[in-house]
């Protein structure tokens, strides 16, 4: 595929719009011999679908004129933005009126490279278009190495489900391997089935996250059945191996700020934090504001001004998980009104946050507060 590309961007691009001429004449072909097949289509234009009757023209000559089943394939490289019209409350680009009425009359498929520049590689995109698609999906984990659950339909009720794109579904494993995994469904009508052993590779730093994960998404269904003592009792041991939190469990960690009680559990996890040498006069209570929330790149946090004296304050973001992204502590030389603290929305390696809710904490003493803020990237 990436050859036939490559092959496509060398040909010389022709001096004349022939679009509606070309796909004419690909009908043609088909239409003298007697046969199915696709039609895959690249392309830049963007000024056949402005009047829409242009297009409606253009689709009628094509799929309307073909004697057999023709599926079109579609990658529009149109990255601009206009000439733009609005159809039936629905906004399209260029030309997206008429590929995405040519795919959905024949069954084919479409896609806007524009719409995926931030997201997918290219390549991985058109690939998804063009490659054989599988009406139905199923995947069913074998016991082997682990426990099976459950068996899902990937596609969920989409006509059909590119090969190509990325999906992952992983039973209930207990760190055994390899474990493997069933897929079976239907291929261009054809019955197909394929074993997949999944191991974990070497030096692999995201396997306990996989495992959290997982067991994470296995306890929240187990919460949504009819609890039994049965199940109550098995989703308790579950979640304490696991170090998950659940209505059924929890942790109290003892420490003069209480500050543990965020964190998750782990076998390093300290169970006291020290209390300060010197007694100072430290405030009783205090409350949080942050501006903006939510914020993009940026969100200073507040203390509110009539603060006691103090030596330090300590600073910790906790993500959803409950684990620290970002610690530090600010010493104070000197009395103060009011405490203003910046997050760039940076860990302590210096790489960006990804979106989602954080908990920032603010500890002055043994005097803790917290306030949530939404990271949206």
């Amino acid at each position: 595929m990436e050859n036939i590309f490559k092959k496509l961007l060398n040909q010389p691009a022709p001096s004349l719009n022939t679009l509606p001429h070309l796909l004419r004449q690909c009908v043609r072909i088909f239409n003298i011999h007697k046969k199915s097949g696709e039609i895959w289509l690249v392309t830049n234009a963007n000024s056949h679908s402005d009047p829409p009757e242009t297009a409606l023209e253009i689709i009628s000559q094509t799929t309307g004129m073909a004697e057999h089943p023709i599926k079109f394939r579609i990658i529009s490289a149109d990255m601009d933005y206009w000439p733009s019209q609005t159809i039936n409350q629905q906004t399209y680009y260029g030309n997206d009126f008429l590929y995405e009425n040519l795919a959905r009359l024949s069954w084919g498929s479409f896609v806007k490279l524009r719409d995926n520049y931030q997201t997918y590689n290219y390549l991985d995109v058109m690939l998804d278009c063009i490659a054989p698609t599988v009406t139905s999906v199923e995947i069913a984990a074998d016991p082997a190495g682990g426990l099976s659950y459950s068996r899902f339909q990937l596609n969920r009720g989409r006509v059909n489900f590119p090969i190509t794109l990325p999906y992952y579904e992983i039973g209930l494993f207990d760190g055994a391997q390899p474990f493997n995994v069933n897929f079976f469904g239907l291929l261009n009508g054809d019955l197909f089935a394929e074993n997949a052993a999944i191991a974990r590779q070497p030096d692999d730093p995201g396997w306990e996250i996989l495992c959290t994960y997982w067991y994470d998404r296995y306890v929240q269904n187990l919460l949504a059945e009819p609890q039994s003592f049965e199940t109550i009792d098995y989703i308790e041991k579950v979640s304490v191996d696991e170090r998950l939190l659940t209505p059924y469990s929890g942790f109290i960690i003892p420490g003069a700020g209480g500050m543990m009680a965020f964190s998750r559990l782990t076998e390093q996890t300290q169970t006291a934090v020290q209390p300060p040498e010197e007694d100072t006069e430290l405030p009783q209570n205090f409350e949080l504001t942050a501006y903006p929330n939510p914020f993009n790149s940026s969100t200073t946090v507040l203390l509110p001004p009539g603060m006691a004296d103090a030596t330090e304050i300590n600073i910790a973001i906790f993500n959803c998980l409950g684990q620290i992204i970002r610690d530090e502590t600010v010493s104070l030389n000197q009395a103060f009104d009011s405490f203003k603290y910046r997050w760039d929305g940076l860990d302590n390696n210096h790489l960006s946050a990804a979106t989602g809710v954080y908990i920032i904490c603010i500890r002055i003493g043994e005097i803790t507060q917290n306030i949530k803020v939404t990271l949206l990237r």
